[in-house]
């Protein structure tokens, strides 16, 4: 590929930039990062959706396929540095949890980023806020992160932003439900009772959805192809109510 065709992969038009020049600078205020390629940023907000409406030949996805990556490494090195005993599958199902769509797209929502993803004017508003698609968009902003200001810089967004204020090292280690499991009983002197609350489709593809419980209180929710995952999902979603994402890393 020629360096020509491979610029113009990360460039939009300058009326497109001019039109959302104020949205990039908010945006640049809430990463605490100033662009030198605004067009990565911009191109990092586009949904598929937004860039057929618009007639745009670019969008987010391949961003999204860089930042997949590069947040792989940079959670890869921060497991291996900070766990000793740790074996690979801990580490890897540790990975899964902390790169996990709902990890990112809660991530996403928290950082208030939910409202700078550029959709198509027939999505609703629940589909600005459905998890995939805030999932994604934060991975194509770490990919514009990483291409404009490089590595160094990425990892230490990622670090201070979603490693450090979301994620409890001790958590991820563990499967949820038996640190939920330790937390009530330490706490609370009672153990979690899981319930499925809803079930749908047919045999073959099913959803479901959990609910987990404290003295007859539902204290999380979660869904899943099959119990165990739904139940997985409402021990994660009540762990995170409890504040055990906050911990914090030297």
């Amino acid at each position: 590929m020629s360096r020509h065709k491979e610029s113009n992969l990360n460039k939009v038009s300058s009326d497109l930039l001019k039109e959302y020049s104020n949205h990039l600078e908010k945006l640049e205020n809430q990463l605490g990062i100033k662009f030198k390629n605004k067009s990565l940023l911009l191109i990092s907000c586009i949904h598929a959706s937004f860039a057929n409406e618009k007639g745009i030949k670019v969008n987010n996805e391949k961003l999204e396929f860089l930042g997949d990556a590069v947040l792989s490494l940079i959670i890869s090195e921060f497991l291996y540095k900070k766990t000793d005993k740790s074996s690979e599958g801990e580490l890897s199902k540790a990975k899964s949890i902390i790169a996990s769509e709902k990890t990112l797209a809660d991530f996403a929502y928290n950082m208030g980023f939910d409202s700078f993803l550029l959709l198509g004017k027939g999505a609703s508003k629940e589909e600005r806020g459905k998890r995939s698609n805030l999932a994604d968009f934060t991975e194509a902003l770490l990919g514009a992160i990483y291409l404009d200001r490089g590595f160094r810089v990425v990892k230490r967004f990622v670090k201070e932003n979603l490693l450090n204020r979301y994620i409890d090292i001790d958590f991820v280690k563990h499967d949820p439900k038996s640190t939920l499991q330790e937390l009530l009983v330490k706490k609370y002197h009672s153990l979690p009772k899981y319930k499925v609350i809803y079930s749908s489709g047919p045999a073959h593809a099913k959803k479901f959805v959990c609910g987990v419980f404290l003295r007859d209180k539902i204290i999380g929710t979660g869904e899943g192809q099959s119990k165990k995952e739904a139940e997985k999902q409402a021990a994660l979603e009540a762990l995170k109510s409890m504040g055990y994402y906050h911990g914090e890393f030297d």
